[in-house]
């Protein structure tokens, strides 16, 4: 079959042969139909059905090698590269696509038509080098749930391999009820709590999962004894037996680890959620969190806790979603706004 004629104008390629636009539009649905007898089809849609070997464009007279096609689109668009390499993975993978452009804060909107069991998505997209904000992917989100459909983060490496996630916010919710205990004691060293009282250290661990077995008590993490401390659980001394105030306890603490209030205001909404929280230390992040009992299953949930203004980068992003997806957990990052109202930000890799 010939490939379709196109001609190049100041910022897209026009197809005006009425069979070539029915195969074009009609069929593939390449293109913006202009009029019965125009198409307009963006650089990304005409490179693309050049590389194919289904369009030949021409400038005038001269008919347009594909090299000099990218390099005219790459003069013309600011992201030309990475968004070719993700448009034409997406076609080749049968996706159909829609450009959007203007005030949209996504780039494409595609369906599978190969799968039509498959929720239409909006992506945006990224490459490596670039960083995103939280802002940026709270409004991603906001806006995808508006259209009723998935939000997908797209990013392109220096090879070209695209790695694909769906991105959403979720609420995070488990089985477990605050329990009420007994005030006890502990004593504050460096970066633990130890509490020597057997019985309550033993039901704070059935109960809540609180700290970890140390002689005859548990060692407990900072960011658990000052929710204990908060809720007038524990009270709290120095090795040497000086008791701390609430104040001085909080002062101490966030002295020796800055980010313990960020952590803490994460922390204690997770146990509002009726989760079970522990360190994420070995994952690389904050906590892990259990829906159930540790017993009754693994930790669903790897939590980072990011300020609202934060900026990410994708090599890191990326590290933390591959290590969770390798041990069958769920990633997400918890924004702290104002308020300290928390959005949890969950990315899931996906092969479209």
């Amino acid at each position: 079959m010939n490939p379709a004629l196109g001609t190049l104008h100041q910022n897209n390629v026009i197809v005006d042969k009425p069979k070539d636009i029915g195969r074009l539009f009609g069929k593939s649905k390449f293109g913006i139909l202009l009029s019965k007898n125009k198409l307009r089809l963006d650089f990304l849609e005409a490179c693309f059905l050049s590389e194919e070997k289904k369009l030949v464009v021409y400038d005038e007279d001269k008919q347009l090698s594909f090299e000099k096609l990218i390099s005219i689109a790459a003069t013309k668009q600011d992201r030309f590269e990475t968004n070719y390499i993700i448009f034409r993975d997406l076609r080749h993978r049968g996706h159909q696509i829609q450009l959007l452009k203007g005030d949209s804060i996504f780039n494409f909107y595609t369906t599978n038509n190969q799968d039509q069991q498959e929720p239409p998505s909006l992506i945006a997209t990224f490459s490596e080098r670039e960083s995103c904000s939280i802002q940026t992917l709270l409004n991603l989100i906001q806006h995808s749930k508006k259209q009723n459909t998935q939000c997908w983060i797209t990013i392109a490496d220096e090879e070209g391999d695209i790695t694909y996630y769906d991105l959403d916010s979720r609420p995070l919710t488990g089985e477990k009820k605050p329990a009420s205990f007994q005030q006890t004691k502990g004593i504050l060293l460096k970066d633990r709590v130890l509490i020597f009282n057997d019985q309550l250290a033993r039901i704070l661990h059935e109960k809540e999962f609180f700290g970890k077995k140390f002689v005859e008590g548990i060692q407990i993490s900072l960011v658990e004894a000052l929710y204990l401390v908060e809720k007038n659980v524990l009270e709290i001394s120095l090795p040497t037996g000086k008791k701390l105030s609430k104040q001085q306890f909080e002062k101490t603490v966030t002295n020796r680890q800055t980010d313990i209030q960020k952590r803490y205001i994460v922390y204690t909404d997770l146990k509002k959620q009726g989760l079970l929280v522990k360190t994420g230390f070995k994952f690389g992040n904050h906590f892990r969190a259990y829906s159930a009992e540790p017993d009754k299953t693994h930790a669903e949930y790897l939590i980072h806790a990011v300020p609202f203004e934060d900026t990410l980068e994708w090599a890191e992003v990326s590290r933390a979603i591959r290590l969770a997806h390798s041990v069958n957990k769920v990633f997400l990052f918890a924004s702290i706004g104002e308020k300290d109202q928390i959005h949890y930000i969950a990315f899931k890799r996906i092969r479209p």
